[in-house]
């Protein structure tokens, strides 16, 4: 894996840990912020691998928040804090199944990951 890639996990694992999510997975498949809610670790963040390599570049990334209760997600640029994601998905959910078409129609959310 190349430095780059170890410098950016760990400057987002560092973000996620920060902002108040637990972080599991790693790069190359996706990196994972969970926080407790009703139940056990259902809010996320998801960070793909091709969002890393959009930030390597110089583009603004797209973080998918994910409620696992519901099965919703909502994007966001930035990271917010556990408290604020349900606030989000509830504001701005979409169904699951429809996030690839979501996504596909983001500036900024690399179009590799719908491959």
């Amino acid at each position: 894996m190349h430095e780059n890639w170890r410098l950016l996990t760990g400057e987002l694992v560092c973000s996620l840990e920060n902002t108040g999510w637990f972080t599991s997975g790693s790069v190359p498949s996706a990196l994972t912020g969970s926080a407790e809610g009703g139940d056990d670790f259902r809010y996320h963040v998801i960070v793909y691998a091709t969002v890393l390599d959009a930030i390597k570049h110089g583009k603004e990334p797209v973080f998918e928040l994910y409620d696992e209760a519901r099965d919703l997600v909502a994007y966001t640029r930035t990271i917010p804090s556990p408290g604020r994601a349900p606030e989000l998905l509830r504001a701005y959910g979409i169904p699951a199944e429809e996030g690839d078409r979501v996504r596909a129609r983001l500036p900024g959310f690399p179009e590799q990951l719908l491959d």
